[in-house]
């Protein structure tokens, strides 16, 4: 799991600022005047543990003079007071001197790291007292890569004020001499850069970029890239978005995007198009419906692909009103590579699906070689062009379903086999730096999953065993999924399905300390798709009985929130960031006979006390078949 903390440190609170050695000693500069002295506000942040192979880093409250900070004044010690043989360095425009360990520490084993008073200010100031801190390393090195984890303004925002400071959250703390320009920049309208100021908070892996001067109106864009983290790992793909400091989009927190009509004679092909409001409501969104024959959709904050016959892949440019212009089509049946992989096309990509950056877009593609095995396709962007290239195929099995879920780490994802209980499990993907999806585990209960309650007996399979079914993940290292029960009590199979949640550690493996007693059951018996919503507090559940909403709690077990928000059939969902769930109806057949209701967007606001319809839900769209949504 990657949880922020300090493994083993020794602190006091002064001020308000966890440090240790705190005085308000003044002392006397070479001219008389009585300088404060200086101070330690902030050690660096540390993931999962200590890795010996970090660099360990401390912050002041005051430019320091870079000259008195050396080796002889930033000292680790090991558990019997030897010194540590490394690296000093101090970056002045962050006011962080850093220890780089050479070679790494020793695993599992227990240090000191200590500013003398050697150190001072650029007033000539010391500090008052030693400052020491004590860490414990683990047992592996730090091998994973950083990631953006939030920032602000959000993505697509308009109306941002022109003086806003903008922030990036990392996932972890940062090697801080990769917080460069070059590695964090601003263009403006027209690509024209901007300069800032980029400062640093090592304790919270916030960077604050403050433009050196008002932005300009229009669309702003901030690219991030090569920024590694205090191992040295780099972040594994560029991660940019564009806010608006304009007003002109008016007052739309989400644009919400439905494909119709594909595959079914009785209505044109379309992408109906609607901005939504604070408070859901939803209004066309011009030039909307858009006419094109795609079924699977998806949004990465600019662009907004669709499966289509031919077999291709379209790419439509999102404006700053929400409305679609095509960017590029992508024949994958042409590109060799994927023949060399897929052989005959007997059957199109299915459902779509964007990593966190939106640079890598994953498709389910079934029936390969016309012989019922599936996989998973793997294709790069362009986020200049919006066009795509195709990069391999991870094949799933027989007859596997192949709908996955990628981990807000950006390193790996997940998806369930939803076969019998006998060949049921969890598919495991690591993803390259280029994108591309590679299986490297498929775990079967009950190697993997919650504990069947006791006195159960076992149906079809040697044990009694829960069967994962589909998946979701939040912006961490969390993953949702469904329990299917292969057991019996008292003679009979469970009829509902309960929810589950596993955590990734830094490798990808999944765990879960969920039990029957702990998950909580759904009114959805049927579904077809889990949803956490962007804040990974919320997890939609939608089937063929409605739609339900739980809380979502990380590591935590999963808990009851709403009973059905809707009794339709659903058969899909998407969440804003301003927790509004979109719902579309199904429009599966039996014996050419329609499900009741069809042809309906549903839309709820979601708060801590409950979910209402928003105004005008549900709306009318034409034989919904996928659903995408792209916040502001």
């Amino acid at each position: 799991m990657r949880f922020p903390y300090l493994a083993s440190v020794s602190l006091s609170v002064c001020a308000g600022l966890v440090f240790s050695g705190c005085s308000s000693t003044s002392i006397s500069g070479s001219g008389g005047a009585s300088a404060a002295a200086p101070s330690v506000v902030a050690v660096g942040v540390q993931n999962n543990g200590v890795a010996p192979n970090r660099w360990q880093y401390v912050q002041f409250n005051e430019a320091m003079d870079a000259s008195t900070i050396n080796a002889q004044t930033f000292v680790v010690t090991d558990s019997g007071g030897k010194g540590v043989a490394g690296k000093v360095t101090y970056y002045p425009d962050l006011e962080v001197a850093g220890f780089e360990p050479s070679p790494a520490l020793q695993e599992n084993a227990s240090y000191m790291a200590t500013i003398t008073t050697g150190v001072a200010s650029m007033q000539g100031a010391h500090l008052a007292a030693a400052y020491s801190y004590n860490f414990t390393t683990r047992a592996a090195a730090d091998t994973s890569p950083l990631y953006v984890a939030t920032v602000t303004p959000a993505p697509n925002a308009t109306c941002v004020s022109a003086t806003t400071a903008i922030t990036i959250t990392f996932s972890e703390g940062v090697d801080v001499s990769t917080l460069t320009a070059a590695n964090i920049a601003i263009t403006g309208p027209g690509g024209a850069a901007i300069p800032a100021k980029i400062t640093y908070n090592i304790a919270t892996a916030l960077a604050t970029v403050t433009p050196t001067a008002a932005l300009p109106s229009g669309m702003i864009t901030v690219t991030v890239k090569n920024v590694a983290d205090a191992a040295g790992v780099a972040m594994k793909a560029v991660y940019g978005w564009s806010f608006d400091t304009s007003c002109s989009s008016g007052s739309a927190v989400a644009y919400v995007y439905v494909s119709g009509g594909a595959g079914n004679s009785a209505a044109a092909s379309t992408i109906t198009a609607f901005a939504a409001d604070a408070n859901g409501q939803l209004a066309p969104v011009p030039g909307s419906p858009f006419s094109d024959n795609v079924g699977s959709i998806a949004v990465n904050g600019k662009y907004l692909v669709g499966s289509a016959p031919g077999p291709y892949i379209n790419s439509y440019a999102i404006g700053m009103d929400g409305s679609l212009t095509t960017a590029s089509q992508f024949n994958y049946g042409s590109d060799l590579g994927y023949q060399a992989n897929n052989g005959t096309v007997c059957s199109g990509v299915g459902r779509l699906v964007f990593d966190p950056s939106g640079q890598s877009l994953y498709g389910a593609v079934g029936n390969l070689q016309c012989a019922n095995n599936n996989a998973i396709a793997s294709f790069a962007m362009d986020s200049s062009t919006g066009s795509l290239s195709y990069l391999g195929n991870d094949n799933v099995g027989y007859d596997s379903a192949t709908d996955i879920a990628v981990l807000g780490n950006d390193a790996f994802a997940y998806g369930a086999l939803n076969d019998a209980c006998m060949y049921g499990g969890i598919s495991s993907f690591a993803r390259a730096s280029n994108g591309l999806l590679t299986g490297f585990l498929t775990v079967t209960a009950p190697t993997l999953g919650p504990t069947a309650p006791p006195g159960a007996a076992s149906a079809g399979v040697s044990q009694p065993i829960y069967r994962a079914g589909l998946t979701a993940t939040d912006n961490t290292n969390h993953v949702a999924m469904v329990e299917y029960p292969c057991f019996s009590v008292n003679g009979k199979i469970p009829d509902q399905l309960q929810l589950a949640t596993y955590s990734a550690d830094a490798s990808g493996h999944l765990a879960t300390s969920d039990t029957y007693a702990t998950m909580p059951a759904t009114a959805v018996t049927a579904p077809q798709q889990l949803a956490i919503s962007p804040d990974g507090t919320l997890l939609a559940v939608a089937g063929t009985q409605g739609v339900q909403v739980f809380h979502f709690n990380g590591a935590s077990p999963i808990t009851s929130f709403t009973g059905l928000l809707a009794t339709d059939s659903i058969g899909a969902v998407a969440w804003d960031r301003h927790n509004h769930l979109y719902a579309i109806t199904s429009n599966v057949y039996a014996a050419n006979t329609p499900v009741s209701n069809p042809n309906k967007l549903y839309v709820f606001g979601v708060t801590n006390s409950g979910a209402t319809a928003a105004p005008g839900s549900p709306y009318a769209v034409t034989f919904p078949g996928s659903i995408a949504v792209q916040s502001k």
